[in-house]
């Protein structure tokens, strides 16, 4: 991870991929009293939700459908609101 962010009560780590994208993925919940500690127990690994994207979407009306903002869910991809996006391509949500 290159980067760490804490948004709201969710810390996110950002990473760099072999396709050269930025990917974002969540790491908690930030504070309460097990936050930062190791535990020695197994954890059930974290549900992604991505979309994919079809001919005529942009980042508003993917937002829109999922509640999100378009600012929030072109960062979330390492893009901005200005970036193309492309039929086939794969959308992290949340």
């Amino acid at each position: 991870y290159d980067h760490v962010y804490i948004r709201g009560t969710y810390v996110w780590a950002r990473y760099l991929s072999y396709s050269g994208r930025y990917h974002y993925v969540s790491l908690g919940v930030n504070g309460g009293e097990s936050y930062g500690s190791r535990s020695s127990g197994y954890t059930s690994p974290v549900s992604h939700t991505y979309y994919t994207v079809r001919y005529g979407d942009s980042f508003w009306s993917i937002a829109r459908k999922y509640g999100i903002s378009m600012y929030t869910l072109a960062a979330n991809n390492g893009k901005s609101i200005y970036s193309l996006i492309y039929p086939g391509e794969n959308l992290y949500i949340k």
